[in-house]
């Protein structure tokens, strides 16, 4: 139900209330109004609630670095997957948005030193260099740098945030006769 036909249905039935009893009779309606049930997730506008606008975008490329596109499969564009970190971050705790807001500003900060300009517009060989952590060997106690902690952290959960997106699990019923997306997937149940 989009939010400007439940305004209308309430308007509409505020206004049948205030009529006096024989117009209310005369009004009478035989059946129930038609309400179009829509997901939210299709009809909702993403915005930006936690990060800057430069933040924003060197988080959407992290993103695609991390998780890029494949021949069936959406990459972490394509699932708006910056979009909804963005959105977990902004109800998250403060120790988790320090990470991440660190983080960002660490990418924008390396790439106008080694390169001029923000990390949003680098090319992946551009970016390497600076992702340089991600290549250190995995160990127990994690990455004892910032920096380290907050690439590890954004690759483990761009990773899920893909893998669980609605654009991915369509893609995986496409890939396969059985899957058929079922279980995949989950809408609210309204």
């Amino acid at each position: 139900m989009n939010r400007r036909d439940l305004f209308k249905t309430a308007a509409g039935a505020s206004a049948a209330c205030a009529l006096p009893a024989d117009a209310q009779d005369a009004k009478k309606i035989d059946e129930a109004p038609l309400i179009a049930a829509t997901s939210p997730d299709a009809i909702a506008d993403g915005k930006v609630r936690f990060f800057a606008p430069e933040e924003f975008a060197a988080l959407e490329r992290l993103s695609d670095i991390l998780m890029p596109a494949s021949a069936n499969a959406p990459g972490a564009l394509a699932a708006g997957v910056a979009g909804f970190l963005d959105f977990l971050l902004s109800e998250s705790g403060p120790d988790r948005q320090r990470l991440y807001r660190s983080g960002v500003q660490t990418l924008n900060a390396e790439a106008r030193r080694l390169h001029g300009k923000p990390f949003s517009g680098l090319s992946i060989a551009e970016a390497a260099p600076i992702l340089k952590p991600l290549n250190e060997p995995w160990t127990y106690a994690g990455p004892s740098d910032r920096f380290s902690r907050f690439l590890t952290t954004a690759k483990e959960e761009v990773w899920q945030a893909t893998q669980s997106s609605r654009e991915w699990s369509q893609a995986a019923a496409a890939r396969t006769r059985s899957a058929g997306g079922v279980g995949l997937y989950w809408l609210p149940i309204e």
